[in-house]
């Protein structure tokens, strides 16, 4: 593409729409489009590349036979995960959150039946902050008051820095016995340094959080 970069941009539209035809990964898709400033504006590049994925996700996810989970294809990751996880700008999470939210819903949530971790969990553990708190603005993802503790939990056990639970810990979630434990655990805040004690100061507090409504779905 850069050897030659008016090719793909002198192509009629009906040769176009045929070349894009013929790409079926959505990663694939996406690559050349934020090569390509003409097919970055043919339609939705990012939209597009959700409905292939999801596509795949209903083509090719299997579960254990009689078990009715199903599952990624082994070594998948839909294209959320990935900006997630590589901790894309928050600009192009809000795309992908928003087409998910539209095409593939469960994506954001996470499900039992197939076995989908909510997004919030791959944004903790990648401790993408900002991409965690567009899903919360834009409401696709529990709020802070029903899975608050549930962030904590992801955030302590998952988490690489102290950014994400301090944060929580400023927007009103409760901090407990396990969160405490994992922080010295994992050395995050090993005790009793004065970011231990940090959050043991917020232990006993009467800050709201979310008392029994943890959610079952693991992490990533």
């Amino acid at each position: 593409m850069s050897g030659n970069p008016g090719s793909l941009l002198r192509l009629p539209n009906e040769v176009l729409d045929i070349v894009i035809e013929y790409i079926t990964k959505p990663r694939d898709y996406f690559h050349l489009a934020r090569t390509c400033h003409r097919l970055w504006e043919h339609n939705d590049p990012i939209y597009t590349c959700v409905k292939l994925d999801a596509g795949i996700l209903w083509r090719n996810i299997v579960g254990w036979p009689g078990s009715g989970i199903r599952r990624w294809p082994s070594g998948y990751e839909p294209l959320l995960y990935w900006s997630l996880r590589t901790r894309q700008p928050v600009h192009v999470v809000m795309r992908f959150v928003d087409s998910y939210y539209r095409v593939y819903p469960e994506v954001l949530r996470g499900s039992r039946t197939s076995a989908l971790r909510p997004a919030a969990a791959y944004a903790i553990a990648a401790d993408h902050l900002d991409a965690l708190q567009v899903m919360l603005d834009m409401r696709v993802v529990p709020s802070l008051k029903k899975m608050g503790e549930q962030y904590m939990s992801w955030a302590v056990e998952l988490g690489h820095n102290l950014a994400i639970p301090r944060w929580l810990v400023e927007n009103g979630v409760r901090v407990t016995m396990p969160h405490m434990l994992a922080l010295d655990r994992r050395e995050l805040a090993p005790s009793p340094d004065a970011d231990w004690q940090w959050f043991w100061s917020h232990y006993s507090s009467s800050i709201a959080g979310n008392a029994g409504n943890v959610s079952n779905i693991g992490g990533p």
